[in-house]
């Protein structure tokens, strides 16, 4: 059972979306906040090296456990000013809670 106080973190959740521009007359991809200030509780779960065009990466993938939400993979998680990619949302039994797997956008 998770404990309420652990939801120390706050995120932001986010979905991009193509708008129309009428000062530009151009469609653009515009982040669009779905949720702001949503406590969460963030776990570092595995860390994968590989090579890329002769550069080193590393690739984390994080967990982030937050209150039930509509929330799906096709949206973003923003941390500390960084954006991360939803790859997962699996919900607890107990029908409370989310953990949501991400990977940082580079």
């Amino acid at each position: 059972m998770m404990n309420p106080s652990e939801l120390r973190d706050k995120v932001t959740i986010i979905k991009k979306e193509l708008v129309y521009d009428k000062n530009h007359g151009v469609e653009e991809m515009k982040d669009i906040i779905i949720i702001k200030g949503l406590r969460a509780k963030k776990k570092t779960v595995s860390t994968k090296d590989y090579m890329r065009a002769n550069a080193d990466n590393t690739k984390v993938t994080y967990k982030f456990i937050v209150r039930k939400r509509d929330i799906d993979e096709s949206m973003y998680l923003i941390y500390k000013d960084k954006q991360y990619e939803i790859k997962h949302v699996h919900e607890f039994e107990d029908h409370m809670y989310l953990e949501l797997a991400v990977e940082e956008v580079n």
